[in-house]
Order: C-alpha cells, then sequence, then structure tokens
C-alpha cells in the first residue's frame, strides 16, 4: 500500500474526492432505483483531489507520494 504523506505538515489522512460509479434506473415519475447491492464501486488515485485532514493543504493525491 502506498503511504500517501502531506508535503506541508508530513502528515498521512487525507478527505479525498472519489469516483463512484453506479447503475440507476430513473422512471418518469421522478423516481430511480439503484441497481447493484454494493452501490457501485469507489475508485480514486494520484489524480483525485486531495486535502490534508491536519494541515487543509490542498492538491493532488499524486503530490502526496512520498
Amino acid at each position: 500500500m502506498t503511504d500517501y504523506t502531506c508535503p506541508k505538515c508530513g502528515g498521512h489522512t487525507f478527505d479525498i474526492t472519489v469516483t463512484q460509479q453506479v447503475t440507476a434506473a430513473f422512471y418518469s415519475n421522478g423516481e430511480h432505483d439503484l441497481l447493484d447491492d454494493a452501490h457501485g464501486d469507489m475508485e480514486w488515485g494520484d489524480t483525485s483531489e486531495a486535502v490534508c485532514s491536519n494541515c487543509r493543504w490542498s492538491g493532488t493525491l499524486g503530490e502526496a507520494l512520498p
């Protein structure tokens, strides 16, 4: 596992923006249903937006690579 490190304070906990893909059915009455039990897969990577939970530095997760 990659050990991401904040380039400002050295912290290791980040709030990140993730992309989640789900399958949904939309109906003419405005309702919708999620069609997968796991509610989709979440993905993030080095281009995801990241904010250090400690000092609030912000950048991409890739900028926090050691």
